[in-house]
């Protein structure tokens, strides 16, 4: 009964007969094994799992339910007891290669990379016409950086199989580690060609595009993926940055504020969009949001410095000066922080305070040879050369050291 409801596509009421038909002969492996497939069909792995143990404990040398058993613990992220099933199904089927590349994925998983290599190498060896095989093959080697044999597994994989874009995404990445843009640009025009709408493909080539500095190229790129599917965050700061580059900035602010939009606490953005206004030369609304950029963030001191620039475009020293004394006291091991401060006294003519904050900073970062160049010239404005050029000195002799370490 649960047979002709499977061909009527009833599955619901098929597993129900599997149940009924259990609770009279609960040891049957193959009622066992049926119900977990057909629940595993369905989606439903949980209530799988019991029905394909039960199924390989009452027939231990069932490969079959040994396979389902190993891909529900798989699915589950169970990775031990998959491959305790799955080398037991190789322990019994020594030339199962459906085992053993299960087997050897899951070993790179947990990051084994040297028994995958083994495992995926007997796939080969069992079904060298196996551009699966091949392509996860490649794939270790990648993780390795044995990039030549990476590159041969994967073209072996494409001549199997000339349309396997996993392979070719990875080909591609693979060109561009070494460094080889071009051949990666023509891996990803290839996917294209067979599929124009591929978002993954073009993403790829825009930001092949963007790294080598070809941004209209790049931008392209990323119009048509707004075109194809919503617009991701990453997606509209790469747009908003080339916008950036290419002084176009309305358009980069106005990407920059829609990621905002939906991410008020994205400090990098808020930098992003305040240096674009004040490029713009809206340094009000530029002040703005540098304020709102917090002490503990990564882009906390150079909001500061671009902040600081901003308020003396608006001829606002004295709240530069407050701005950089607070930096200072907030993040007290900051060299550039030091350095800014000390610039504010040098454009005020105040070189004794200037000497006195790089001095400050020289009792943080003793050797650090910014400092000691700035304090070198520092003293020479103050008319005390001598000591300029002991600065001097110490910076090349820091500089000698670290040379020769």
């Amino acid at each position: 009964m649960a047979r002709y409801c499977l061909s009527r596509g009833w599955t619901d009421q098929a597993t129900d007969h599997y149940r009924q038909a259990l609770r009279h002969d609960s040891d049957s492996a193959m009622l066992n094994h049926q119900l977990a497939t057909l629940l595993v069909r369905q989606g439903r792995v949980v209530e799988a799992l019991p029905a394909a143990q039960r199924a390989v404990d009452l027939d231990k040398k069932n490969i079959k339910a040994r396979l389902l058993l190993a891909g529900i613990y798989s699915s589950r992220h169970d990775y031990d007891r998959s491959i305790e099933q799955y080398r037991e199904v190789v322990r019994l089927d020594p030339d199962n290669a459906e085992a053993h590349l299960y087997l050897g994925t899951l070993y790179a998983q947990k990051k084994d990379y040297r028994a995958s290599l083994k495992v995926l190498k007997r796939v080969v060896r069992l079904k060298p016409r196996s551009a699966m095989a091949r392509y996860y093959l490649g794939r270790i080697h990648l993780e390795l950086k044995q990039y030549r044999a990476a590159e041969y597994q994967f073209k072996r994989a494409l001549k199997l199989n000339p349309f396997f874009e996993a392979a070719l995404f990875d080909l591609g990445y693979l060109y561009e580690t070494q460094g080889r843009n071009d051949e990666a640009e023509t891996v990803y025009k290839r996917i294209l060609f067979h599929r124009p709408k591929n978002a993954r493909a073009h993403d790829r080539l825009g930001r092949l595009y963007l790294r080598t500095g070809r941004y209209r190229k790049a931008l392209g790129q990323f119009k048509i993926i707004k075109g194809l599917q919503p617009p991701t965050k990453g997606l509209r700061i790469r747009m908003g940055l080339i916008y950036f580059e290419q002084r176009n900035y309305a358009k980069a602010a106005q990407e920059f504020n829609l990621v905002l939009s939906n991410d008020p606490k994205d400090d990098r953005v808020r930098y992003f969009l305040a240096t674009t206004l004040m490029q713009k030369g809206d340094y009000a609304t530029a002040r703005k949001q540098f304020l709102r950029i917090p002490p503990q963030s990564k882009v906390y001191v150079s909001s500061r410095l671009h902040l600081v620039y901003v308020l003396e475009k608006m001829k606002r020293r004295a709240e530069a000066f407050k701005v950089m004394r607070t930096a200072l006291r907030l993040r007290p091991d900051s060299v550039k922080l030091y350095l800014g401060l000390a610039g504010l006294y040098e454009l005020a003519k105040d070189y004794n305070r200037a000497r006195g904050v790089l001095l400050q900073g020289l009792g943080v970062k003793p050797k650090n040879p910014g400092l000691l160049f700035q304090l070198g010239v520092v003293m020479d404005k103050m008319g005390r050369k001598d000591l300029a050029l002991k600065r001097m000195r110490q910076v090349l002799s820091v500089k000698s050291d670290h040379a020769d370490s």
